[in-house]
C-alpha cells in the first residue's frame, strides 16, 4: 500500500516526519492497519526535500523496505 506525505511548516528533521511518529510511515510499512489482505509492505520507498538554493528537490531511494533500510535513519535525524 503507498503512502504519501507532503509536509510545508515550520523546519522538521525528516526524522521527525517519517520515523518518530507512534504510527509513523516506517512502522506503516510494516503494521498497516488498512491492510486487508496483506501483514506487510515489504517494497522499496523514498523521500525528497528541496533546499533553500536548489531548484530542483534532493531525494533518497531504497529499493529496501523503510524498517529495513540502515542508512535511512542516520541520514533522516540531521537533515531538516
Amino acid at each position: 500500500m503507498c503512502r504519501i506525505l507532503a509536509y510545508l511548516g515550520p523546519e522538521a528533521s525528516l526524522a521527525t516526519l517519517l520515523l518518530d511518529a507512534p504510527h509513523s510511515l516506517e512502522v506503516q510499512s510494516y503494521q498497516p492497519r488498512e491492510m486487508a489482505t496483506a501483514l506487510m509492505n515489504a517494497d522499496g520507498f523514498g523521500a525528497a526535500w528541496y533546499t533553500p538554493r536548489a531548484t530542483a528537490p534532493a531525494r533518497y531511494r531504497s529499493v529496501l523496505p523503510m524498517w529495513a533500510d540502515e542508512n535511512f535513519p542516520e541520514l533522516a535525524r540531521p537533515l531538516e
